[in-house]
């Protein structure tokens, strides 16, 4: 993380950040606690601002937090995250509409870069790069629409499902269609083809949710396990 402001303020908001990224692209896991006191030593910060990102991640619905007691990441339940990915497949099914009317193509091209990083990602099995660049898609993709209000409800709701989203990772998925939705949404983007690329998407993302309903459904959650960041300065 890039050195920043060192005043309260500013560390609050460093802090904010790094856990949002993480909470997005499942480094935290459903059911996982966030003790402010190991948090606050892996990024070399005092508790304070811990606490008070804490709080704005409660405040965003990301987290749960009872009295006094540490915050935690939410369970889940099927019909939560279904909801959630029928949200997220309208409201991206639409910026990618409306991106396919004013993308440019270098900013498609930008698009095809991050989908080439989760190939390579892949192929080295990289869970971590695998989740982040899935991510970084979907909300470029989304960036694409100049919807500054649609954006911020999306990346809301990736906060919110990231925990769930990175069992993906680890768990048997239905065999994929012969051409990936991502490569199919940027060819009807070059094509502005605004429909296409909204049923590319939004089919990406309920592809992803029906995978994982079994597993939700019977609770098999993998057990939580803390990783660190890289500490603030």
């Amino acid at each position: 993380m890039n050195n920043l402001s060192v005043s309260k303020e500013g560390f609050t908001t460093q802090v904010y950040q790094q856990l949002r990224w993480g909470l997005s692209t499942g480094v935290y896991k459903p059911g996982q606690l966030l003790n402010m006191r190991e948090i606050a030593k892996q990024l070399n910060v005092s508790q304070t601002p811990v606490r008070e990102a804490l709080g704005r991640l409660v405040s965003d619905g990301a987290l749960v937090q009872i009295d006094h007691r540490p915050a935690r990441v939410p369970m889940m339940e099927p019909d939560e995250y279904m909801e959630i990915c029928k949200v997220r497949a309208h409201l991206e099914g639409m910026a990618a509409q409306v991106a396919a009317g004013r993308a440019t193509a270098h900013e498609i091209d930008g698009l095809e870069a991050i989908h080439s990083c989760i190939v390579e990602a892949r192929k080295a099995d990289d869970l971590t790069a695998i989740l982040t660049a899935n991510r970084d898609f979907h909300l470029a993709a989304c960036e694409l629409a100049a919807m500054p209000t649609l954006f911020r409800l999306v990346d809301n709701l990736w906060l919110i499902a990231g925990p769930v989203v990175s069992w993906l990772g680890r768990r048997p998925l239905p065999r994929p269609p012969k051409r990936h939705p991502h490569t199919v949404l940027i060819a009807s983007l070059r094509k502005r083809d605004g429909q296409a690329a909204s049923t590319a998407i939004a089919g990406d993302i309920m592809l992803n949710a029906e995978a994982l309903l079994p597993f939700l459904a019977a609770q098999q959650l993998p057990r939580p396990a803390n990783s660190p960041f890289t500490p603030i300065k």
